[in-house]
């Protein structure tokens, strides 16, 4: 069985890097305490939610142990102008790693 979980993160990373290029910031990784602050703002501005700063930096991070609310994901997705976080993921497939299962294997030589 597949781990619904896995998928959501990779969108969410996925929509953290569109609106950093949207903002045009550096890498997610590197934003700074305004960083958040603006994007909180603008979202607000935008589609009438307010996320707090402290979850946008999780989110940024990826560090939640569940997955952020339904309101929240669909407050990214229109910033961005999708119709919401579903219209987001249809727009974005995201596959996940498959093992690779088809490699040659090595054969051991014996030195003489």
């Amino acid at each position: 069985m597949q781990n619904s979980a896995i998928p959501e993160r990779k969108y969410i990373s996925l929509i953290i890097k569109e609106i950093s290029s949207k903002l045009k910031l550096s890498d997610p990784d590197s934003w700074q305490q305004r960083d958040c602050e603006n994007l909180s703002l603008l979202i607000e501005e935008k589609t009438g939610v307010n996320l707090s700063v402290s979850t946008l930096k999780r989110i940024r991070k990826n560090q939640f142990t569940n997955i952020p609310q339904k309101n929240t994901l669909n407050a990214l997705a229109q910033f961005l102008d999708y119709k919401d976080w579903y219209d987001f993921k249809i727009n974005h497939p995201v596959q996940e790693k498959k093992p690779k299962t088809d490699l040659p294997l090595k054969k051991n030589k014996k030195t003489a």
